[in-house]
């Protein structure tokens, strides 16, 4: 009974100090009412942005993704990492050093002076064989970090592709509301002067002028926010597209010349497997789990083997005692090394390892759930904005109508001239109501297609 209990003392003693300990799984419940519609779409893909119809769209696009400060600085991240992955697979393998040295010595004893000239070149080799796994720990690590590191790339040119999509159609929103305000401001004068002279007629008072003036000014009052907005727009499409200078968008570019993209969505499963913030969380935790293990491989002794082969003249050289000839030398050795105490600096080393690895589970975890959540709160504002804008256009076909109506009675010579300018005036309200659910919808398609990974095919992967 005794020796049963040694034994597993030992068992539990190697399960405790073992090099390649199992990565705790994160464990998450998939979504119980995940969306039907969300699942049944098709994924996106790398041509959804061209699904908007503009070519201007896709050309800034891929101006920002060839000239970007930010994509030049993730694309050096990645040859740095690529770089650490190459370094640490260099500790698997055996160094190898040349030396080549002349020594002069000089000396005298008992009134007798000799000089000694030592030439010699060598050649050595080292290993340490990789018993415990803590290079190869070392590499994985940096090829978990690698694989970070693209997924942060990745997800860094999804975002900026939704900023410029979303920035260039809040460019073409602002420029249609300002042509709906100076429309407006056409309307609200002629209905204006319409209305001085009737009051000059007396048949009108000041009190019925006076809303119109009003709307007038307010209407006024609104271009020189509208023209700032858009020069700050102009600007910061400029900064995400790499240019020094504003953009000047051509006359050409409406709102309504974009098309709304087709529905996208995916499973759970599938969405996990697209985003990259999720594979970035997932690798950093890998790198997490190599680097625990390289720390406690640090527990565990190490063996280096040593090889020098050396040329020198004189054959054997010693302080003025010259030996005449070129001789040749051979060495081997080897050495077994174990700390004793380091002041418990490994173990300070393996708890930072071990607490980092805890902290990366839970920022996935993290990740996991924000990704759930990220879609289906994306779905949700698509499937609104869609709602928002057929509504929407529901009222400005209404406006259209009563429009169409009054000015046919004008026409026919039974209709009022300010009645036909204020139905004019309640046709472009809704007509502005539209334009703003429409670039909330263009902005939501958007916002689906990143929350849903965007077009990124595993980048982080290779």
């Amino acid at each position: 009974m005794r020796s049963i209990l040694s034994f597993c003392s030992v068992g539990v003693v190697l399960m405790g100090c073992s090099t390649a300990p199992p990565r705790p799984a994160p464990a998450y419940d998939p979504p119980a009412a995940w969306p039907h519609r969300l699942a049944s779409a098709g994924l996106p893909d790398g041509r959804f942005l061209s699904g908007f119809g503009s070519a201007e769209l896709v050309s800034l696009i891929a101006e920002a993704m060839k000239y970007s400060p930010d994509v030049e600085g993730a694309e050096a991240r990645i040859r740095a990492a690529d770089a650490r992955v190459r370094a640490a697979g260099g500790a698997l393998l055996p160094s190898l050093a040349a030396a080549a040295g002349i020594t002069r010595i000089r000396g005298s004893a008992a009134g007798v002076s000799a000089t000694e000239v030592d030439r010699g070149i060598s050649l050595s080799a080292s290993y340490e064989p990789d018993f415990w796994g803590a290079a190869a720990s070392a590499r994985r690590a940096a090829r978990a970090e690698l694989r970070a590191t693209r997924a942060d790339a990745a997800l860094l040119r999804l975002t900026l592709q939704a900023s410029v999509a979303e920035t260039y159609i809040d460019l073409l929103g602002v420029r249609a509301q300002r042509a709906t305000v100076r429309r407006r401001i056409e309307l609200l004068t002629d209905a204006t002067a319409l209305l001085e002279v009737r009051q000059a007629a007396g048949l009108i008072s000041g009190t019925e002028l006076t809303p119109y003036r009003s709307a007038l000014a307010a209407a006024r009052a609104t271009l020189a926010p509208l023209d700032a907005r858009e020069a700050e727009l102009a600007t910061g499409l400029a900064l995400l597209v790499g240019r020094d200078s504003p953009i000047d968008l051509p006359p050409g570019s409406h709102l309504h010349s974009l098309e709304v993209p087709g529905g996208v969505g995916a499973e759970p499963a599938e969405l996990l497997a697209r985003r990259p913030d999720v594979i970035a969380a997932e690798s950093a935790l890998a790198a997490a789990d190599a680097n625990l293990t390289a720390a406690r491989a640090a527990f565990f002794p190490r063996l280096t083997l040593d090889v020098v082969a050396a040329r020198q003249n004189p054959g054997f050289q010693a302080a003025l005692t010259t030996l005449g000839g070129t001789g040749q030398s051979l060495s081997l050795g080897a050495a077994l090394t174990q700390s004793l105490f380091d002041g418990g600096r490994r173990r300070a080393l393996r708890a930072e390892a071990q607490a980092r690895q805890e902290e990366l589970l839970a920022a996935y975890r993290h990740a996991i759930l924000a990704a759930l959540l990220d879609a289906q709160r994306a779905f949700a504002l698509q499937q609104a904005a869609v709602a928002q804008r057929t509504d929407a256009g529901a009222v400005v076909e209404h406006a259209v109508a009563q429009q169409q109506a009054l000015l046919a009675r004008g026409r026919a010579g039974v209709g009022d001239r300010l009645v036909i300018l204020d139905a004019e005036q309640t046709r472009l309200q809704a007509e502005e109501a539209f334009d703003t659910a429409l670039v909330q919808e263009l902005k939501a398609a958007i916002g689906l297609f990143k929350a849903l990974g965007g077009g990124w095919q595993g980048e982080a992967s290779g």
